[in-house]
């Protein structure tokens, strides 16, 4: 396995290395009101490549996905338990990221402000896992979000060479039935 692929797989694998504390939201962000969506569904992308062009991909795994509201994390502006349906007919994959193409299911969280920008994070375990950059569009209720590198160029010795390594996912929450949450998700502006 390419040494680059190990770590990449290691940091985007369904099992990051758990963290010692759970984000909160610093409050600086987004100041309208938390809402509770009534579902989601979406699409995420794993992106793996080390080329000499830029755009090159040995995998692009791509995923279905759809969620119900959690209460799993009140520190979150709001947060999904969602599962992620692989598509092998939509994908491609030379068998080097085969340990990422099954079904899972994961639970999200968005948090407004987490270290001065919008993240969506993960439980892993018992705790959560800052995941990736986001951004929540609240007049059509779509969230993107990503996380590792896209068509980064490399140094030294891997001059000209361009790396890319992780997921990108986005996200229809139900506006239409949404409603507004107040008591404890009320800090979590």
């Amino acid at each position: 396995m390419v040494p680059i692929l190990a770590g990449a797989l290691a940091a985007c694998s369904p099992t990051p290395a758990p963290h010692d504390s759970t984000p909160t939201d610093t409050g600086a962000g987004d100041t309208a009101p938390p809402i509770a969506y009534a579902s989601w569904s979406g699409t995420e992308v794993f992106e793996y490549g080390l080329f000499p062009e830029p755009g090159l991909r040995t995998c692009l795994l791509r995923f279905v996905t759809t969620g119900t509201p959690s209460e799993a994390c009140p520190a979150c502006v709001f947060a999904f338990e969602v599962a992620r349906s692989f598509q092998p007919e939509s994908s491609l994959d030379d068998g080097t990221c085969a340990i990422l193409a099954v079904d899972d299911a994961w639970t999200y969280g968005y948090f407004a402000d987490l270290d001065g920008a919008p993240t969506v994070a993960r439980l892993e375990g018992d705790a959560w896992v800052p995941w990736g950059r986001a951004d929540l569009d609240r007049d059509t209720g779509v969230l993107t979000y990503e996380n590792g590198v896209f068509d980064e160029p490399l140094s030294g010795s891997s001059e000209g060479w361009y790396s890319t390594w992780g997921w990108r996912g986005e996200a229809r929450l139900d506006p239409a039935s949404a409603r507004h949450r107040s008591g404890a998700r009320g800090a979590a502006r």
